[in-house]
């Protein structure tokens, strides 16, 4: 049950990062870059967000 929590953080915090990323990216005309800044951006939120979930949990 902790593994589905985890990656459905993961999945979370990548879909809002690549989503801002990607609006970023349309503003600056950098769309592969504004991609992977989000793609970053992204695993770190989620990590955050999976830390914060697991605790809850224990």
């Amino acid at each position: 049950m902790k593994k589905t929590n985890k990656y459905n953080g993961m999945i979370y915090g990548m879909c809002i990062g690549v989503g801002v990323g990607t609006a970023l990216g349309v503003v600056f005309n950098h769309t592969i870059l504004g991609l992977a800044i989000g793609l970053g951006v992204g695993m770190f939120v989620g990590s955050l967000f999976t830390n914060k979930h697991d605790d809850d949990i224990e």
